[in-house]
């Protein structure tokens, strides 16, 4: 099969209180558009949109990247949309920004 999205998870390492936090970055293949977005929640959040969007194929590739400063984070985040918590919310917010992308 062929890989239809490359899905990466980007997350901040932890603040001082524990928290990490995290955003997304989507490719379509097909039409090479490109969709970022602040999400709620973790990695598993987003790999569950996947696997929902999808229908448990393994036509997409996703990569998890756990590196970022909490500075450094904020400044790639600032002016990023919400994308959302759940899979519902998220794949939502991915086909509304496929259209306008």
């Amino acid at each position: 099969m062929k890989i239809k999205s490359i899905v990466t998870a980007n997350g901040s390492k932890f603040d001082k209180v524990g928290n990490t936090y995290w955003f997304m970055s989507y490719c379509d293949t097909e039409t090479g558009k490109k969709i970022f977005g602040l999400i709620s929640g973790n990695e598993s959040n987003i790999a569950g949109a996947m696997q929902k969007r999808f229908d448990y194929n393994n036509v997409y590739e996703y990569v998890i990247v756990e590196n970022y400063p909490i500075r450094k984070f904020n400044q790639i985040v600032k002016n990023m949309k919400y994308a959302g918590c759940t899979a519902t919310d998220i794949n939502s917010f991915i086909d509304k920004e496929l259209q306008t992308a």
